[in-house]
């Protein structure tokens, strides 16, 4: 078994200058060929960053294992600490299956869960997932503080990967939000995703530079800091990071709550939670009362709750903006027709039928 880890340590160290490529190339090639086939497609959860991402995670949980072995073997005596690798490589390998086969979204599922406020379906996954990172992010500071000091490329390395973690990050919550431009979401998952996949393939070659050149000798740097003062410096290093989340993902959130409350009532309709996705949207609506978006999700929610009449009200408020939303005709002749009024159905579906006289199902 360790004769196997060492191999695949190896393997990793001389796979590091095509990871860099790769972390360009692919996605590029998500960009460019996305509406091609479903492997580059970003709404398609097993894309080829998302595989990319995850076989990263894979190869830096292998190295920090062979690390483990290694300073457990070899500096028990003089290493602190070491433990902290195998928890690393734990919550590695977790990512990795959570790159690809994302967590369950267990939030909206909730009774408790309120669509009254913007803040519980922000960040659905790092909500879930908030103690689990803090833990991760202690850690690798904590071990880059202890391990890298006579190394300060190796730090650099490690630092700029927690970097562009963050900013990937605040690009995913400006995603969610909506903040981007028209058109320009394509670009800005891109850009996210080469953040995300730049960010990992510097921390592997981190571990990776510590894994080759570890020694007895070189297991402790000689410039390190007593145990406490570390804690100290590394728990003010994530706390630091931690609060400026937070304040930048209140500040985007609190620059479009309509859209959020938008975001929030689409997910709650998608786990059949419509009642608290009718209010969810009527909050949308108090913000951006004439906004189409949320009115059509609204009606919808109220068809699925069995409010036909409120579903019809909501219909008519869309029409009275855009006379010539099929969505709204076709929902409203349904609508009618389910309680008995063919005729004013028939009206419905006849001038949606005006408006797109090919549409068979009209």
């Amino acid at each position: 078994m360790r004769a196997i880890i060492v191999l695949m340590v190896h393997s990793v160290r001389r796979l590091i200058s095509i990871l860099f490529i790769a972390d360009v190339a692919v996605p590029s090639a998500d960009f460019f060929f996305g509406d091609q086939s479903w492997r580059f497609d970003p709404d398609n959860q097993v894309n080829l960053s998302a595989v990319l991402v995850g076989l990263q995670l894979f190869f830096a949980a292998v190295v920090m294992l062979g690390i483990y072995t290694r300073e457990r073997r070899e500096s028990t005596a003089s290493v602190h600490g070491t433990w902290l690798w195998l928890l690393l490589t734990i919550a590695f390998m977790v990512l990795a299956v959570n790159a690809i086969f994302r967590l369950p979204e267990i939030l909206p599922t909730q009774q408790w869960a309120s669509p009254n406020t913007i803040w519980l379906l922000l960040l659905p996954y790092p909500v879930v997932l908030a103690p689990f990172a803090l833990l991760v992010g202690l850690s690798v500071v904590w071990l880059t503080l202890s391990r890298f000091g006579d190394h300060p490329s190796w730090s650099r390395g490690i630092a700029a990967a927690i970097i562009f973690w963050f900013l990937a990050m605040v690009l995913g919550c400006s995603l969610k939000l909506g903040l981007m431009p028209p058109g320009g979401y394509p670009v800005g998952w891109t850009l996210q995703q080469f953040l995300t996949l730049l960010g990992i393939t510097l921390y592997l070659w981190g571990v990776t530079q510590y894994a080759r050149h570890l020694r007895a000798s070189l297991a402790v740097s000689k410039t390190a800091q007593p145990r406490g003062r570390l804690l100290l410096r590394s728990i003010a290093i994530i706390a630091s990071v931690t609060l400026l989340g937070s304040l930048v993902s209140m500040l985007l959130a609190t620059s479009n709550p309509a859209y959020l409350y938008r975001y929030n009532g689409n997910f709650f309709a998608k786990h059949d939670n419509y009642n608290r996705a009718a209010t969810a949207f009527n909050r949308s609506l108090d913000k951006e009362p004439n906004n189409l978006k949320s009115l059509c999700g609204l009606a919808n929610a109220y068809l699925n709750a069995d409010s036909p009449q409120k579903a019809i009200t909501v219909c008519d408020q869309i029409l009275g903006i855009d006379n010539e939303s099929l969505f709204a005709l076709n929902l409203k002749a349904t609508l009618l027709a389910k309680s008995g009024r063919y005729a004013a159905a028939e009206k419905c579906l006849r001038r949606a039928s005006t408006l797109e006289p090919r549409d068979a199902n009209l």
